[in-house]
């Protein structure tokens, strides 16, 4: 959005990159259930765009590499430093 209000990017390219990435990322991209997401920013101390992350990577059995000390430390079990 930046960029179009910028001057950066036309609004009708920007538009064409968003129907792009959709196509692209059509069979990439994960539903998350919002009230687990809700239960675990409460639990977790967590903001609720940080406790997605850490909901997918649950769901998805898969660590969630973060160098975001706050998700270390409030997700030990799913949460990994990158080093």
């Amino acid at each position: 959005m930046g960029s179009v209000r910028g001057g950066l990017l036309d609004a009708d390219d920007a538009l064409g990159m968003l129907d792009d990435a959709g196509r692209i990322l059509a069979d990439r991209v994960a539903a998350v259930d919002g009230a687990a997401v809700f239960r675990s920013a409460l639990d977790l101390g967590l903001s609720a765009y940080d406790a997605e992350f850490v909901v997918l990577a649950r769901a998805l059995g898969t660590p969630l590499v973060t160098e975001d000390h706050q998700i270390l430390e409030a997700a030990p079990g799913v949460a990994v430093p990158l080093a």
